[in-house]
């Protein structure tokens, strides 16, 4: 009978030792799970850090590649591109109606043409904001451009967007601040 009273005895324990157990094993998967979020909140921060850099860096860099443009006739070539670049990519349909453009009324000719529109496609790939080349621009513009050359700039700006299938509202914006811009310095 004493016997049975010890095998009796440490089945409690045995009871407890596993409830223990189980305890423990609850708040490590409980920890575990905070330890996620925890990790999943730092990823995202870093991300969204990351992102802001980025986007840091890359205003940082159209700036700079902004800023050598001191050509009137280079900065319209570059604005009518990324003009035409706001439908998506560009044609060669609309490359050439542009060229013909700066060609008729900028004046370029020959490889000074050539060279403006190579150095606008990649300016434009550079670009993010269409507003930033308007913003960067309209001072060389008013400053160089006498009133009939502006309405030329608004001009060709109008033939570029409304080719094909007719200006989007981001080209019309684009047209609109430059309009604008242009008329505040008459």
């Amino acid at each position: 009978m004493i016997d049975a009273d010890r095998d009796g005895g440490s089945m409690h324990i045995l009871g407890i030792i596993l409830g223990i157990l189980a305890a423990a094993g609850v708040w490590y998967f409980r920890a575990q799970g905070a330890a996620r979020g925890i990790e999943s909140a730092v990823d995202a921060a870093g991300h969204l850090k990351g992102a802001y850099n980025r986007r840091k860096f890359r205003n940082k860099v159209e700036g700079s590649v902004l800023s050598n443009v001191q050509d009137p006739a280079e900065a319209a070539a570059v604005f009518l591109v990324v003009l035409a670049k706001e439908k998506g990519t560009m044609t060669s349909h609309v490359e050439s109606l542009v060229s013909a453009l700066l060609s008729d009324r900028a004046g370029l000719q020959g490889m000074a043409l050539e060279e403006a529109m190579s150095f606008a496609n990649w300016v434009s790939d550079e670009v993010a904001d269409g507003h930033d080349v308007v913003r960067k621009f309209l001072p060389i513009w008013r400053s160089k451009l006498g009133t009939a050359e502006r309405a030329d700039l608004i001009d060709m700006a109008n033939i570029v967007a409304l080719d094909g299938y007719g200006a989007i509202p981001q080209q019309t914006e684009l047209i609109r601040r430059l309009a604008d811009g242009l008329a505040t310095a008459r």
